[in-house]
């Protein structure tokens, strides 16, 4: 539920209900918390959904919303806001809370008609209802004896979806779905899941970082970054684990809170285990089955100098390379996917790529990589505009 959360929360703001920005107070007048900091700014929604807003960690023990929003009142902020990551199950549940007075409706309902029924979650709910008892596998605590099943009320934003592991596995779908517009199935926008899977807060000098709500952690051996999110009641714990860049996603849950560290020392639900040995051989079959490059169309007409050597296209085997002031990329197709009106024909506009990628070429470093070239149409083409301006031919 904290990324349903988060998501519902993307979802209205990309809908125009609400901003990121906007303090809580605006849409969950009922809700505040001391700050004790010098500074006076007000917890907003979007450091609720990345945990900086400086909130307590856990909900009072209630499910009473009057209770809980009484004993918040008089509890003071940890941090001030946005100045650190501090984990708040609280922080997430006032964000549904408040969500879901924006929206007009109660947090299980938007939840159920907005995301899990568009994705086809079809034993998803928060209602610990007699399908629910009947299919649900039992939990145990540390002494082996079943765990009592907690279902959240107020707090369900934090963790109170039931659902199957086939349910889970059309969330894991979905967050990997980052090339899609929102419609049907995609219940966010491409664009909006890239912005929840980014990094908020970096911690650590940089080894890991948190976004809205995934943590991130960068697996060396492969050279890629995993984004996790876990959760825990008593007699379950379960993670997600994603690799977005490959399109690949793990989800594991097991019958036991705290998981003793020699079982798992990762503190992962064995997740990151199972991507030790997926990544390398997904990568190895990747790399196999990588096309060999494409000459752009057109590609004789851009080889040559412009603007007195100041940039250089020459063709070597089957790749267009440039290179200016001491720096070389390759140019590749560019493909105008949504038939964009307006530019120039898209097979006179290439793609930068800087040839060196380990972040000591100075294209790459000044933004220049991945930029679109655009040469003007002719055989030979006359002249190229790249960054700055209008480059004749030599």
């Amino acid at each position: 539920p904290r990324v349903t959360s988060d998501l519902m929360a993307l979802q209205l703001r990309d809908a125009g209900v609400l901003n990121l920005d906007d303090p809580v107070s605006k849409h969950y007048p009922e809700f505040s918390v001391i700050n004790p900091y010098r500074t006076k700014s007000e917890v907003t929604l979007g450091q609720l959904a990345s945990h900086t807003s400086g909130l307590t960690r856990e909900i009072p023990y209630s499910n009473n919303e009057t209770q809980i929003l009484e004993t918040v009142s008089k509890q003071y902020l940890v941090a001030p806001p946005s100045t650190r990551f501090h984990y708040s199950n609280l922080g997430i549940a006032v964000l549904g809370q408040a969500c879901a007075q924006a929206a007009g409706r109660s947090y299980e309902d938007y939840i159920r008609d907005e995301i899990t029924n568009p994705l086809d979650m079809t034993h998803a709910g928060f209602a610990y209802d007699d399908y629910t008892r009947e299919h649900m596998a039992v939990g145990f605590d540390l002494d082996g004896h079943p765990a009592p099943v907690e279902t959240l009320g107020w707090g369900n934003p934090c963790g109170g979806l039931f659902a199957s592991a086939r349910d889970m596995a059309k969330l894991v779908a979905l967050m990997n779905r980052r090339d899609a517009p929102a419609g049907g199935s995609n219940v966010v926008d491409g664009t909006t899941l890239t912005e929840a899977l980014s990094p908020v807060v970096l911690l650590r000098g940089g080894e890991g970082a948190v976004g809205s709500p995934w943590e991130m952690k960068y697996n060396n051996a492969s050279q890629i970054w995993v984004k996790s999110k876990a959760g825990e009641l008593p007699g379950y714990r379960s993670q997600i684990s994603l690799v977005p860049d490959l399109k690949l996603g793990v989800f594991i849950s097991v019958l036991q809170s705290d998981v003793p560290s020699d079982i798992d020392p990762t503190a992962s639900v064995f997740t990151e285990q199972v991507l030790d040995i997926l990544l390398p051989a997904v990568l190895k079959v990747l790399w196999a089955f990588q096309p060999a490059p494409v000459l752009p169309v057109h590609s004789a007409d851009f080889v040559g100098s412009y603007g007195d050597g100041l940039i250089v296209v020459s063709q070597e085997s089957n790749r267009l390379v440039v290179t200016s002031q001491g720096n070389a990329g390759y140019l590749l197709p560019f493909t105008n996917e949504s038939g964009a009106a307006g530019g120039p024909p898209a097979d006179h506009v290439l793609r930068l790529v800087a040839q060196d990628q380990s972040g000591g070429c100075r294209w790459l470093d000044d933004g220049v990589d991945t930029e679109l070239i655009y040469f003007a149409q002719g055989s030979p083409a006359p002249s190229v505009n790249f960054m700055q301006g209008t480059w004749d031919r030599d």
